[in-house]
């Protein structure tokens, strides 16, 4: 289970990845909640210090490994896919990586009580420990906003205790296993959340 900060996008990757998102050319899809309520387990409980109540939100799928259907997304977020694999390969992780899914989330302003936050989840849940050590997810933020993503314990039968949370800043992003609980919060001050997570496989 590893937390590792990026901080360091080139500005005018940054840049292109903003603009993009905030254009109309991404044909967003609405979905009901965060993730799909049969897959919500009891590794998913968190302190009692968070409210946990899901909100709809927007997606959109950028790229699927295995699927014939390419967004025409890929064709601008590859650059910063490209980018972090070799990131990662030669100064984290050092091992080779691809992509396996791309997705794009946006979240619109609701007002919410104070440590409300949306459904904890992982992003894939492994039968054991040794299945993880070859995934990694990687959530990047294209624009600043607010809406915290939060990161959580990951135990069985047991009120998760917070371990670290991210702050949504431009060219910013967190590496974590995707089998590690966490949750985003929705935004109360911004006019939207925008998030692109990845999942990516070591070869």
């Amino acid at each position: 289970m590893i937390i590792y900060y990026v901080n360091d996008v080139p500005t005018d990757l940054a840049d292109t990845i903003e603009k993009y998102v905030l254009s109309p050319d991404i044909p967003w899809s609405y979905t009901i909640s965060t993730v799909s309520p049969e897959v919500v387990t009891n590794k998913n409980n968190v302190s009692d210090d968070f409210i946990v109540k899901d909100h709809e939100m927007m997606s959109h799928i950028i790229y699927s490994a295995g699927s014939s259907v390419e967004s025409k997304s890929y064709d601008v977020v590859k650059h910063l896919s490209d980018y972090l694999i070799n990131y990662f390969e030669n100064n984290i992780l050092y091992a080779k990586l691809r992509p396996l899914r791309i997705v794009a989330v946006m979240n619109l302003p609701r007002k919410t009580a104070e440590g409300t936050i949306q459904q904890p989840h992982t992003d894939i849940n492994f039968p054991s420990e040794s299945d993880e050590e070859n995934y990694y997810s990687f959530l990047y933020y294209p624009i600043n906003c607010d809406g915290d993503t939060y990161f959580f314990e990951t135990r069985e039968n047991y009120k998760n205790n917070l371990i670290a949370k991210s702050s949504p800043i431009k060219g910013t992003g967190v590496l974590f296993s995707p089998n590690m609980n966490h949750a985003g919060s929705l935004p109360v001050h911004s006019n939207r959340r925008i998030i692109i997570n990845f999942l990516f496989e070591a070869l």
